[in-house]
């Protein structure tokens, strides 16, 4: 059953919140996780296709121009989480797969500026460490 796949958007309204048209996107992924880039207009979002290939994808906001950046299998493991870093650059996501330690860790690529981009290398940030989730502390520290 497809029904409930992909991504919905609304609009919030003097209290109200309204489904938009055409509020459903990318209908033809299973999304676990996803992390929209305001500066860029692009969607990265861990799932898996309808024709069975899993990892992180980019989109447009409009659901088109996707790309496969990182094949992950989705069934053994799973992205736990995904970030930006716009101050390197950068987009991390952390993946655990408890049958095989060594494709766990943190990978990242460098930001893409537009969505007709193609993703570009990924690297591993912490290889081989069963990681369960990821966040990113942008805000500058005193004394620091």
């Amino acid at each position: 059953d497809d029904e409930g796949r992909g991504l919905y958007r609304f609009k919030s309204q003097a209290g109200t919140v309204t489904t938009l048209n055409n509020a459903a996107i990318l209908t033809d992924y299973a999304i676990r996780a996803f992390v929209y880039d305001r500066n860029n207009n692009i969607i990265y979002f861990a799932g898996t296709s309808a024709n069975g290939e899993s990892g992180l994808w980019k989109s447009d906001l409009d659901g088109l121009n996707t790309q496969l950046a990182d094949a992950a299998d989705l069934t053994a493991g799973t992205i736990t989480g995904i970030t930006l870093d716009h101050t390197a650059g950068r987009v991390l996501w952390a993946y655990h797969n408890p049958d095989d330690p060594t494709a766990s860790g943190v990978k990242q690529m460098n930001l893409l500026r537009s969505a007709v981009e193609a993703p570009g290398e990924v690297t591993y940030f912490n290889k081989e460490q069963g990681i369960l989730g990821i966040a990113l502390d942008n805000v500058p520290k005193l004394g620091l």
